[in-house]
């Protein structure tokens, strides 16, 4: 793990400044909430040494084979992501080509064993789902360091659920030192994105091991998860509602808000491990030891956040 946070703080060291001699910047918007030209596209670096180091761990014969067509996918959507992050591909043929990379894993956990209607059934709602995830956590990359911080407390949570796994709690841990690397540059004032590249890639090792785990890990996945979750979900809805253009990018989500709000982009990351540490932690606990309170906690967890999004809705979007 250390030497994969060595590895991811080096890398970027040399792709900073690759990026600004090509141009691989995104410049400061009316929609931006950045106040400098930054290097864009640093999470091809975290891809890059994720899925080398998945190689050579299955070559190794350390993991099982299917971790080496985790790592393939997990590098297809972060090219993917880069591409986009150059071109801005079209909504469509991005959604069709994450589809597409989700459905060969899915194809490959899925257990056909429970009956074929029931696996096809159970891999069109988990590809959707997770469709919905990779593309909230893209929505939710919007401040310096943000999206690493939740992707820490995530991975951080779920190597300790795991870890008796071993094969999983690896995986996992791997994600949480190379985000823990990107996060000496993403540390506000950042040096450098991830961008599309990352967050895909990104949303992806938070979500696909969970094709592996029963219904208790997905109560907890849940609730660690739901920050994110509930910030996404309810400003599209919101969005929907108002008859915005739901493609169209924006600054309406309320941690964009709240960054405006506060004057900085600091005070929300420290918000968020407020909410993670002091909120989500304690249910996910009860969650993970309590079995007949998985649910009850999700829906407590996620009902404490609808009301503090509901408390600062009135906040200017603008």
């Amino acid at each position: 793990m250390l030497a994969v946070a060595a590895a991811v703080v080096v890398g970027l060291g040399l792709y900073i400044p690759l990026a600004r001699r090509h141009g691989w910047v995104a410049h400061v918007l009316a929609r931006s909430s950045h106040q400098r030209v930054t290097a864009v596209g640093g999470g091809i670096v975290i891809a890059a040494v994720l899925v080398a180091v998945l190689v050579m761990a299955v070559t190794m014969g350390w993991l099982p084979d299917h971790w080496l067509w985790f790592g393939a996918c997990a590098g297809v959507l972060s090219i993917l992501g880069w591409l986009d992050d150059r071109r801005d591909l079209p909504v469509r043929l991005r959604l069709v080509g994450q589809c597409l990379v989700l459905s060969v894993w899915a194809c490959l956990i899925v257990d056909t064993a429970v009956g074929m209607p029931w696996a096809l059934l159970l891999l069109l709602v988990g590809v959707f789902a997770q469709l919905w995830f990779l593309n909230l956590f893209n929505f939710m990359d919007g401040l310096d360091g943000f999206a690493a911080l939740e992707a820490l407390f995530v991975l951080g949570v779920l190597v300790w659920l795991q870890w008796p796994v071993a094969d999983t709690g690896v995986v996992y841990g791997l994600g949480l030192a190379a985000v823990a690397g990107f996060l000496v540059w993403n540390w506000p004032p950042a040096k450098v994105f991830m961008g599309d590249a990352g967050s895909l890639m990104l949303g992806f090792w938070l979500s696909a091991p969970l094709w592996l785990a029963g219904w208790e890990q997905l109560g907890v996945w849940l609730i660690v998860t739901a920050a994110f979750n509930v910030d996404a979900s309810l400003t599209l809805l919101a969005r929907w509602q108002r008859g915005d253009a739901l493609a169209q990018a924006h600054r309406s989500h309320l941690y964009q808000r709240l960054a405006r709000h506060w004057g900085g982009h600091r005070p929300v990351l420290w918000a968020l491990m407020l909410v993670n540490g002091f909120w989500l932690l304690p249910w996910a606990w009860v969650a993970h030891t309590q079995a007949d309170w998985i649910w009850a906690s999700v829906v407590v967890a996620y009902g404490g956040l609808g009301l503090f999004w509901w408390r600062f809705r009135g906040l200017e979007a603008a």
